[in-house]
């Protein structure tokens, strides 16, 4: 079995989870840069699956938000929040979302 990433959670003071923090080894060919992941669930088992590219890109001009991972992770997560972790297609269905509702 090869050594892919790994991550760690944060817990809060009443004992959920609110963060997970990750890094993935220099030596691995699988996860895909500037690529949302997520993790299900399915029989008491962790399954992790490539949802699409991210909306938080390398750079300023190919990223979808204000941010990008040329920003400190902190900066990232002040300014944008949980719209971190979304996908570019999550990202304009979202947008498209408030725009009707600003509309009406």
């Amino acid at each position: 079995m090869n050594k892919i990433a790994r991550f760690v959670t944060r817990g809060t003071a009443d004992g959920k989870v609110d963060l997970i923090l990750g890094s993935a080894f220099f030596s691995q060919k699988v996860l895909k840069s500037n690529t949302i992941y997520e993790i299900q669930e399915a029989m008491g088992e962790l399954v992790i699956v490539e949802k699409g590219p991210s909306a938080l890109g390398s750079g300023i001009t190919d990223s979808k938000l204000d941010v990008c991972w040329g920003n400190s992770v902190d900066h990232i997560l002040h300014c944008v929040g949980a719209h971190s972790v979304l996908t570019v297609e999550e990202h304009e269905t979202l947008n498209n979302k408030q725009k009707e509702q600003n509309n009406e």
